[in-house]
């Protein structure tokens, strides 16, 4: 009877934690859309929307990217949910060239534990902020996870005891269109257009392999546009500029808008 009792009792705590994990799911971050296909260029932002945000005292997540294929350029302050309090700028931080962002949201800054009065809901489907990136070249996966800082979050009566959330993240396909060159097969010293290489608007890549440079021509306004970039550090200059022009150094792509070359 006694081993009977005890097995009662675990089973009804075990029922009692179960019914109370379920009451209050753990929360979801997700990006929308969680698809984008752009060109080499365009600017994009994905809104991060949560589902079960509820009572929530702390979150904490990572978000990375390929750095070659997009890179951040806005937290629109705006895109950031006035429901959510204390949530601010501060929040975020991030390193374009190694391909993350930080996000450390607490509801109050007082250690170690907020009040029972200090929480944030949301509705399901609300966004909590957007981030915008710019399109380079190639394909990633944006995610939200545990590099370079772990997810933590705390909800009411748990701090400070990680209840952990789920993610979903996107896809991003970056095109750049009809003008793109690769250069990853270009023998150094070999010219992109004509066989010679010195004709207007030809590319080439300097025999040393670490510049490219392209030969002067006339555009259509009547001035001589001309150029070039180191691989290894800048971006390809155009003088004037042409139109949709780039140079992504990671992969060594470029693009260019040949319009105005002449015929």
């Amino acid at each position: 009877m006694t081993t009977m009792n005890a097995f009662l009792r675990t089973l009804a705590s075990a029922l009692f934690f179960f019914l109370a994990a379920t009451a209050l799911a753990q929360p979801t971050v997700y990006l929308t859309p969680d698809l984008v296909e752009v060109q080499t260029g365009d600017e994009f932002c994905l809104e991060f929307r949560t589902l079960d945000f509820t009572d929530l005292q702390e979150m904490r997540f990572s978000v990375r990217w390929d750095p070659e294929v997009v890179t951040l350029t806005d937290i629109p302050a705006g895109s950031l949910n006035p429901n959510v309090a204390n949530l601010s700028i501060d929040d975020f931080t991030y390193d374009n060239d190694a391909g993350y962002l930080v996000f450390d949201w607490k509801v109050v800054e007082a250690p170690p534990c907020p009040s029972a009065d200090d929480v944030a809901t949301l509705a399901d489907g609300e966004v909590l902020f957007e981030l915008c990136f710019g399109g380079l070249y190639g394909f990633t996966e944006v995610t939200i996870g545990n590099e370079p800082e772990s997810i933590y979050v705390t909800r009411l009566n748990s701090c400070p005891q990680n209840i952990g959330m789920f993610t979903d993240g996107a896809i991003v396909f970056v095109d750049c269109c009809e003008f793109c060159v690769e250069f990853e097969g270009l023998t150094a010293g070999d010219p992109f257009g004509s066989i010679n290489g010195d004709l207007p608007g030809d590319l080439l890549l300097t025999e040393d392999a670490v510049a490219v440079t392209m030969h002067p021509f006339t555009n259509s306004s009547g001035s001589t546009t001309f150029g070039g970039g180191i691989v290894a550090d800048a971006v390809l200059t155009a003088y004037p500029p042409i139109d949709n022009n780039y140079l992504g150094l990671g992969n060594i792509a470029l693009s260019f808008d040949f319009s105005q070359l002449p015929a």
